[in-house]
Formats: C-alpha cells, structure tokens, sequence
C-alpha cells in the first residue's frame, strides 16, 4: 500500500519531504536521505530544498506549454513572472534570454536547479500588481502583462544616468521592439510609472514617448 500511494505521489506535478515521509510512516530525516538516493539515481529532480519533482513526469510534460511557469510558482508562489521572460515571448526583448524572471514582494533570490534558472527580484508592495494568474497542471501561475513586464525591466535594469542626453534613444539602445504598441498598453505602462513616482521611470517613460510612442 505504502510503494502504492509513494508511485502515486511521484506523478503529480511536484511533492514535497513531509508527504514523503507521511507517505511511507518514516521520519523527515529519513525521507531526506531517500529523496537523496533518488536524486542521485535520477529519479527524482530537486526543484528547491525539500521541493521535488519525478524524472517520469519532467519527460512526459518538460515541453509543455507552462511547464516553466509551474516550477517558477512552485519555487516562490507569492511571485509573479515578468521582466525578460514576458518581453521575450513576446517579441519585445530582441536578445534571446534563458532564465525565467520573476517578482516578488519576498526575498529577492536566484534559482538554479537541472530544469531552468530562476530569478526573483524584490519590489515594493504597492508594485506588486499588473498581473494575471492562470492555471498549469493545476498550479496557480501569475505572469505580468506587456506593460508590467516591460516596467519590471526597466525598473530594476541599470540605465545611463538620468536625465538621459537630447539625442538618446533608450528602446534603440535596449533593441526593445515597441512601435506596434496600443494607446492602452501605453497608458497602463504610465500608469506604473506615476505610481512608482522615481525619477528614473518618469524619464524612461518621457523618452519613449519622443522617440517611439510620439503618434500615440
């Protein structure tokens, strides 16, 4: 009954150390050193401390769309994709990037485990917002809008000191790909940006207005 319920357990999207040792009646010390084992022998991958996923299903779903976004809300549930990893699958951001990029209103911390690297950036609370959650294998997953995702980029990236020069073009720059955005993705950007009040958005947000939204 015990192999039963633990072969049960090692298909559903992740578990844990306590719902092994719960599972086979043994001390979370010794459900430690059998996620251990199994880590070693493959067949189990770490996702975080004490947070695991079977090999099995890694292979039956890794190529599924939201796979990557399960294991980011796994890793931190009070956490929302955004930044890089947005701007990318929508064609944004030009340079290809590998990490999954995250906020949170946690800790700021990274992430590396066999199945992606994971990068979560701290921001203040009343920031924390501009996201939509939808469900992956039955995980609540939240993930930033265009507008959100492309402030937590230019939020916490490192720009040339402000006010930027006359003739600076920060999205040709950056090779953001901006020119086909609508007035509403535009106006909930700047409505980010008045609620952030810094200094270095409000300029952000001026010189894309002058250089790529000026018809808008």
């Amino acid at each position: 009954m015990t192999e039963n319920n633990l072969e049960l357990l090692l298909q559903k999207p992740y578990f844990t150390i306590s719902a092994v040792a719960q599972i086979t009646g043994v001390s979370t010390q010794a459900a430690r050193s059998r996620a251990s084992r199994w880590s070693k022998s493959g067949k189990i991958i770490r996702i975080k401390e004490g947070y695991y996923i079977s090999h099995d299903f890694y292979l039956k779903n890794s190529d599924k769309f939201g796979f990557l976004k399960m294991i980011a809300a796994i890793i931190q549930p009070f956490s929302y994709i955004s930044g890089e990893y947005v701007l990318q699958k929508n064609q944004i951001l030009t340079e290809a990037t590998y990490t999954i990029t995250c906020v949170t209103a946690k800790n700021t911390q990274t992430i590396s485990n066999k199945i992606a690297n994971f990068d979560y950036k701290n921001i203040k609370e009343k920031l924390y917002l501009g996201f939509k959650q939808n469900r992956y294998f039955g995980i609540p997953v939240n993930e930033a809008s265009k507008s959100k995702a492309l402030f937590d980029y230019l939020y916490f990236k490192s720009l040339p000191r402000v006010p930027f020069g006359k003739n600076y073009n920060l999205a040709e720059d950056l090779r953001l790909n901006l020119v086909d955005w609508q007035k509403s993705e535009i106006d909930e950007f700047g409505v980010y940006v008045n609620l952030s009040a810094m200094t270095k958005m409000r300029e952000v947000y001026e010189n894309l207005k002058r250089n790529i939204w000026h018809n808008l």
